[in-house]
C-alpha cells in the first residue's frame, strides 16, 4: 500500500524455501498490464517486473497465483497480493462478482476479467478463482468497460471462438460495486431443428442445435402433418419444457382437487344416509353403490425459487392425442436462438409409439379361478 512515485525495481517475494520451475508464467497477475510480465525465478524467489518498467501514476496490483509448488510438489492454496501506487493515492474501492456458465450456470474457474478505465484506457486485470469469483481492489474511481471471457489459449485476448460477457460500471471513489457475468460462445448462424422425437400420444420433443433462452416469449410456431398423405393436425401449443412440466402439475392437481371434491360428496351422501336410517328410510339392496375414483397422479412440484436453464428443447403439444404407430412431420418457424439471431427452425419426420402390448401373464392371474387349490 505505499506510494512510490520513482519506483523502478523488480517487485520480489521471497520464500521460505526453493521453489519450483514449473508454471511460473501463469504464476503471477499484473494489473493493470501496462508492459509484457517478466517472472524471473531465483533460488527461493520469484522477482517480477514489466517490460518498459512500472508505468508512473497508475496503482499497481501484483498477485501471486496459488500454483507456486516447492520441490516436492507441494502447492501454495492461497494468493499473494501486493498493491502500491506510482503516484495517486489509493483508494478504498472494490469491484467484485462472479463469472458462470450461461448453459449451466456453473461457476468458471479462471476466467479473464477486464476492465477498461475509459478516462485513459487502461486496462485492470483480474481472473476468477475456484469459486468463479473475481476481484478488483484499489482501482482508481471512473466509468469502466468491463468484459469476461474464457482464455482457452492463454494468449490474454479475447478470441472470436471463446465465450465471453460484457458489461458497465461506473465505480465512486470510495464504492463497492459486485458484477454477475453468464459466459456464452459467439454464434453466427439461427438455431436449426434437427430431430423430433413423440414421447408419447400428447407431446413430441423438438431438438435444437443451438440453446433459446427459456425466460424470453416462445415466439415461435409449429405446424404438424400426418404422413403420408399429409393431413393437417391441430397443434395446440409450442412450449419450453418447463412449461409444459408446469401444465402436467396443473393437470395433476386438479385431478386432485377433483378427487377430493368426489370424496366430500360421498361424505355428504353418507351423512344424508344415515339420517334416512335414522327415519328407517333405508335405500334399496339392489340400488347401485358409487363408483370409486382411481387416485389421482401427482407431478413431482419444482423447487419455487428455480430459473430455467437454457434449453435445445421444445415441446409440441397436438390439439388431440395422435395415432399410435404413425408417421408426422413437424416444421417450426421463428426460432431465436440464445445469443438473439432470428430466423431459425426447420423440419423433421418421426413416429409415435407403438401400443403397449398387454401383459398375458398379469390378465391369466386377473382371470377367474386363477391360482385357486383343485
Amino acid at each position: 500500500m505505499a506510494v512510490v512515485p520513482e519506483f523502478s525495481r523488480p517487485v520480489v517475494f521471497r520464500f521460505d524455501e526453493r521453489i519450483s520451475e514449473r508454471r511460473l508464467r501463469e504464476a503471477v497477475l499484473v494489473s493493470p498490464e501496462t508492459g509484457e510480465v517478466d517472472v524471473d525465478k531465483g533460488r527461493s524467489e520469484l522477482r517480477v517486473s514489466l517490460e518498459g518498467g512500472w508505468r508512473r501514476g497508475l496503482i499497481y496490483r501484483v498477485v501471486v497465483l496459488p500454483v507456486v509448488q516447492d520441490l516436492f510438489g507441494n502447492v501454495r492454496r492461497e494468493p499473494i497480493e501486493l498493491v502500491f501506487s506510482t503516484g495517486p493515492p489509493i483508494p478504498p474501492t472494490a469491484l467484485a462478482g462472479e463469472v458462470t456458465d450461461r448453459l449451466t450456470a456453473r461457476a468458471l474457474v479462471g476466467a479473464r476479467v477486464e476492465a477498461l478505465r475509459r478516462a485513459d484506457s487502461v486496462v485492470y486485470v483480474s481472473l476468477t478463482d475456484s469459486a468463479g469469483v473475481f476481484t478488483f481492489r484499489h482501482i482508481p474511481a471512473g466509468a469502466y468497460d468491463l468484459r469476461a471471457y474464457l482464455d482457452q489459449n492463454r494468449n490474454r485476448r479475447a478470441d472470436a471462438f471463446e465465450a465471453r460477457d460484457t458489461g458497465v460500471a461506473v465505480l465512486g471513489v470510495t464504492d463497492t460495486a459486485v458484477f454477475s457475468f453468464a459466459l456464452l460462445a459467439p454464434d453466427t448462424t439461427p438455431a436449426r431443428l434437427v430431430r423430433a422425437e413423440a414421447r408419447d400420444s400428447l407431446q413430441v420433443r423438438l431438438f435444437l442445435d443451438d440453446p433459446v433462452d427459456p425466460l424470453e416469449p416462445l415466439r415461435a410456431g409449429a405446424e404438424l402433418w400426418r404422413l403420408p398423405d399429409s393431413a393437417r393436425v391441430e397443434v395446440s401449443a409450442l412450449l419450453f419444457p418447463h412449461e409444459f412440466a408446469a401444465r402436467q402439475r396443473a393437470a395433476a392437481d386438479s385431478a386432485r382437487r377433483a378427487g377430493r371434491a368426489d370424496t366430500a360428496t360421498a361424505d355428504t351422501v353418507g351423512l344424508g344416509a344415515a339420517r334416512r336410517d335414522s327415519l328407517a328410510l333405508r335405500p334399496r339392496p339392489d340400488a347401485p353403490r358409487p363408483l370409486a375414483l382411481p387416485p389421482a397422479v401427482e407431478a413431482p412440484a419444482a423447487p419455487a425459487d428455480t430459473v430455467p436453464l437454457p434449453t435445445r428443447e421444445l415441446v409440441l403439444v397436438p390439439a388431440a392425442p395422435l395415432a399410435p404407430a404413425t408417421r408426422y412431420r413437424v416444421a417450426v418457424t421463428g426460432v431465436q436462438n440464445l445469443v438473439g439471431l432470428p430466423g431459425g427452425g426447420g423440419s423433421a419426420a418421426f413416429e409415435t409409439p407403438r401400443p403397449a402390448r398387454p401383459d398375458s401373464a398379469a390378465a391369466a392371474r386377473r382371470a377367474p379361478g386363477a391360482g385357486a387349490e383343485r
